[in-house]
């Protein structure tokens, strides 16, 4: 982790320590939900060097998903600060099969959620630059 982070410093000597940690901790599977346990998760840390070379420092973050739990065949409002890139949702089972793909547009910030089996989902939220992955429960 510290080697990697170095290179980052290396290959970005305009970018302060603050700056690079900020990016790698946001590239993070983890980082929209940290724990004592796990942390902020695995960074992705070509994420994390995409973010600093098309010079997008203010990343997209999850503000709000709801409501949560949702019902089947309503919409889904998702809140995101600093989002300016078309992106992509991922509702998937717990075996990890993609149940319903959206492509949404950057002023959007709904979807319908699918008539499923109710239970627990994940759903991943996909930018040019980044991931985030969150607990879904369907009614």
């Amino acid at each position: 982790m510290a080697g990697t982070a170095t290179c980052f410093w290396q290959a970005f000597p305009e970018k302060t320590n603050i700056e690079i940690a900020q990016a790698i901790r946001n590239s993070a599977d983890r980082y929209s939900n940290p724990d004592n346990h796990y942390g902020y998760g695995i960074p992705d840390f070509e994420s994390a060097f995409q973010t600093f070379q098309n010079g997008e420092e203010n990343v997209a973050e999850v503000n709000s998903i709801y409501p949560n739990p949702v019902k089947q065949n309503s919409l889904l409002q998702i809140e995101y600060s600093l989002l300016n890139n078309d992106y992509k949702v991922f509702i998937n089972d717990l075996q990890g099969k993609t149940i319903q793909e959206y492509q949404v547009e950057s002023h959007e910030n709904q979807i319908r959620i699918p008539e499923v089996t109710p239970g627990i989902y994940i759903l991943i939220i996909q930018t040019p630059t980044q991931k985030t992955i969150h607990k879904l429960i369907i009614r």
